[in-house]
């Protein structure tokens, strides 16, 4: 919170595939040191939308997960210019999702 032009929270819109309005919010928490300087981005009224998706960088800040129907999409260094991606569910709606992108993706059984 040093940079006054430091966003938390940029909300973003657009239409899923049907046409609906969705909208998109990505919060960085990175130069949050606090739980009450995470609990003062009102993180909870993003996560509640039922027509948003909430994307946070560096989730670590929050402990444990913001919710339990969440899906933690991690980026681990291989090397200097390669990543791995996990994706981490938690609750059943994203395990079931993760289960079906799987089995779409690679042809694994869920």
């Amino acid at each position: 919170m040093n940079s006054p032009s430091f966003t938390l929270v940029n909300e973003y819109a657009g239409r899923d595939a049907a046409g609906r309005p969705v909208r998109l919010y990505h919060v960085d928490l990175y130069r949050l040191e606090t739980a009450a300087d995470v609990a003062s981005v009102g993180l909870d009224e993003y996560l509640a939308d039922p027509d948003g998706v909430c994307a946070i960088e560096w989730p670590e800040r929050i402990v444990p997960p913001p919710t339990d129907d969440a899906l933690l999409i991690a980026l681990d260094p291989v090397s200097e210019t390669k990543r791995r991606l996990r994706l981490i569910p938690y609750g059943a709606r994203p395990a079931t999702l993760l289960g079906e992108v799987k089995a779409e993706a690679f042809g694994v059984d869920r």
